[in-house]
């Protein structure tokens, strides 16, 4: 923000604010469009719960980060280059499928 009160948005994520100029940025102009952009129904992000546990059951597989990746993108027919790009939702289901197959293996 300037000395005339206006802000200049330089680098955003938020595709609505990209390389905005806004003269005295209001309630409307800045907070409503980040409040949409939060909540446009996007997945939640991995949560460290969630990433500790892959980390756990993987271990105990024998799976070190390059192959928990590509059990990842196996599981879920994603493109990933690090198993902390996935949301909660995919997590969830990850840790789901490393139990299966953890329990197939001690079974077999």
């Amino acid at each position: 923000m300037d000395q005339t009160n206006t802000l200049v948005i330089t680098k955003t994520r938020c595709g609505a604010l990209t390389q905005a100029i806004l003269h005295e940025p209001s309630e409307q102009d800045l907070a409503k469009v980040l409040k949409t952009w939060l909540t446009d129904g996007a997945a939640p992000p991995l949560t460290k719960g969630q990433l500790d546990t892959l980390w756990t059951l993987a271990k105990s597989a024998g799976l070190d980060v390059g192959k928990l990746t590509a059990f990842i993108n196996t599981t879920l027919g994603s493109t990933y280059e690090t198993p902390r790009a996935m949301n909660s939702e995919e997590a969830d289901q990850v840790i789901a499928a490393l139990k299966v197959a953890g329990s197939a293996e001690q079974a077999g």
